[in-house]
Formats: C-alpha cells, sequence, structure tokens
C-alpha cells in the first residue's frame, strides 16, 4: 500500500519504510524526512530570525495571541518546524515587554519614538520645534501652569 501511494506522490521508498523500533532510527527517519521536503528545526538561527521579526512586528497593537499565532505562521512560511507553543509564548511576551520598555524609556528621556514620527504626527506638531527633539504626545505643546 504504502509503495502505491509513494509512486502515486511521487515520493522516494526511503520514506515510507517500516516503523522503526529505535528512538534513534526514528529521529533518523525524522530528518531524513525533514531535509527531503526542505524543513528545517527550530535551532538558535531560526530563533534569532525569528526575535528579529517579533522586534519588528511589537508595536503593531496585536494582542500577544494573534503575535503567537502570525509567530506559527512565519515559521511555517520558512518551512521551520514548530517549537512548543509554550517557547513561543515566552518569546512574545518578552520581546513585545522589552519593545514597550524601550518606547517609555524614549518618552520618559523627552525622546520621539520611531513610531511618532511618522507624517501624521508630524501636520499637527508644532513649526519651531524640529523632528527628533522633544515629542509631545498632545496637541497643546505648552508647559502646564500650576494649580494655586
Amino acid at each position: 500500500m504504502t509503495h502505491y501511494l509513494a509512486r502515486q506522490l511521487d515520493l522516494p521508498l526511503v520514506l515510507f519504510g517500516e516503523v522503526p523500533g529505535r528512538l534513534a532510527t526514528e529521529t533518523e527517519q525524522l530528518q531524513r524526512i525533514r531535509d527531503y521536503l526542505g524543513w528545517s528545526l527550530f535551532d538558535d538561527q531560526a530563533q534569532q530570525r525569528l526575535v528579529h521579526w517579533l522586534t519588528q512586528r511589537a508595536t503593531d497593537d496585536l494582542p500577544p495571541l494573534d503575535l503567537v499565532a502570525r509567530a506559527e505562521d512565519m515559521l511555517r512560511s520558512w518551512q521551520i518546524v514548530l517549537p512548543a507553543r509554550s517557547t513561543l509564548e515566552e518569546l512574545v511576551v518578552s520581546i513585545t515587554a522589552g519593545v514597550q520598555d524601550d518606547v517609555y524609556a524614549r518618552i520618559a528621556e523627552g525622546g520621539c519614538p520611531r513610531s511618532f514620527r511618522g507624517p501624521s504626527m508630524t501636520s499637527w506638531r508644532s513649526q519651531a520645534e524640529p523632528v527628533g527633539q522633544r515629542c509631545s504626545i498632545s496637541r497643546n505643546t505648552r508647559p502646564r501652569r500650576a494649580m494655586q
């Protein structure tokens, strides 16, 4: 039956051998199948690539679970075997928190995060204030007077 299916799918018979009795043999067969199909394991290089991708999307106003789902889709498109879901969730939470901390730190230091420097923000910004200087979130850029 498997030989017939292999011929129908135009796959080599080596992918449909007997179920191995040893774990090492099963691991070797899985590796052979991954190699044949062009997939790779979630290793350090794949994790670095995913971290870079997640860092770019951490400010996209997506809930963490949606970002995890998108990360899974991206790994599939890169033909990388998915790690445990908890691993992806930990990465998303860690990266999102780090990016948020960076944004808050820049705001506290008086700088303007890159996401606030787009054309929509400069359209209402005071003409006297050059881009890259202080960034105010409100339309009123004058300092408030203390209440008496």
